[in-house]
């Protein structure tokens, strides 16, 4: 992964952005999927227009239970609330509640024990770290896919939108960049070796490395 030297880390009020941004985007979502003739083997009746919608977190989050993803967001137009009211639980004795599942790619397993409401997959995590992600059985089974990809059904990129400014030349960077991976998978290798034909980067891992000092994983 390439960063920025002396990168800072995301501030709270980003985080927190983040963390509504999700459950408002997955709850649109929900809601599209409930109203759509193209979502076969869904039994629950859609909700009231009443109803606060129940977001089910199945699994667990990297080993624990997920209740730090807990939380409400109630009916509104403004920061922080949502076209209808929802909230994410973890109780899994609100099973018979629960509008969808969530499940982290992380852990992947045990599955949900029913299909009769949608399947949400969220991770922010790549392939190489998540094997499921790659198997095309497993993702098969999910209806939604919350990531950082852009072309997932609620992209979530942890990191600012460029503007559209036209970008500064290379020859008038000042700032560095320093790239810390060794696993030379080919296209993301093959790009830091054309980056470093126009710009200097400091390269620790072990593809194209060029600077020593990095603590071996």
């Amino acid at each position: 992964m390439l960063v920025k030297q002396h990168a800072k880390r995301l501030s709270l009020p980003i985080f927190l952005f983040v963390a509504f941004s999700t459950i408002i985007g997955i709850t649109l979502l929900l809601l599209s999927l409930f109203f759509s003739d193209t979502s076969p083997n869904l039994s629950r009746v859609p909700y009231a227009a009443d109803e606060k919608i129940l977001l089910l977190f199945w699994s667990k989050l990297w080993g624990f239970p997920a209740r730090k993803s807990e939380g409400f967001l109630e009916k509104g137009i403004g920061k922080g609330q949502c076209p209808v009211a929802c909230e994410v639980t973890s109780n899994r004795d609100r099973i018979e509640q629960a509008h969808a599942f969530i499940v982290h790619a992380r852990d992947p397993y045990p599955l949900p024990p029913n299909k009769d409401i949608p399947w949400i997959l969220t991770t922010l995590e790549n392939p190489v770290y998540t094997p499921v992600l790659k198997k095309q059985e497993y993702m098969s089974q999910f209806h939604l896919l919350r990531s950082y990809r852009l072309d997932s059904d609620f992209p979530t990129p942890l990191f600012k939108k460029p503007n559209l400014n036209p970008p500064v030349p290379f020859k008038n960077k000042t700032g560095r960049i320093i790239a810390a991976f060794s696993n030379c998978e080919p296209v993301r290798t093959e790009y830091l070796r054309q980056l470093m034909r126009y710009i200097p980067v400091d390269s620790y891992g072990v593809c194209l490395q060029n600077k020593a000092g990095l603590i071996q994983r």
